[in-house]
């Protein structure tokens, strides 16, 4: 890492606004760390991870992953919370996934897996 990139990282603080993200299956940053713990509560992570151990479509309100999304056969983008998430995070939840619609254009986003928790999305 370079040395100024390690100084920004330090000085780094949450936003105080909520944020909210959909991030994809398999997406590296939760399946880069073995320890989950920070941001995935223990009971959850089957309803995120199969047995292989692949990440389902996550959502993440606030730094923690919060439920999980998946798409319909229509191309419309579904989530489901697992974890409570704030009024101010739920309107930017639906409003991210209306986005993420938009921009997916009704192109489905077909997994090969899931867990029964994305199962029930669909």
């Amino acid at each position: 890492m370079l040395a100024d990139d390690a100084r920004r990282l330090r000085r780094f603080a949450s936003p105080a606004t909520p944020y909210v993200f959909l991030l994809p299956a398999l997406d590296p940053y939760i399946m880069g760390y073995q320890d989950r713990r920070r941001f995935l509560a223990s009971e959850q992570h089957d309803k995120v991870f199969d047995r292989a151990g692949n990440a389902m479509p996550t959502v993440w309100a606030n730094g923690q992953v919060a439920g999980a999304w998946g798409q319909r056969k229509d191309g419309s983008v579904v989530y489901g919370l697992f974890e409570s998430v704030a009024d101010d995070a739920l309107a930017l939840l639906a409003r991210e996934a209306r986005r993420l619609e938009s921009f997916l254009e009704a192109e489905s986003l077909a997994l090969s897996t899931s867990t029964p928790f994305t199962r029930a999305l669909k």
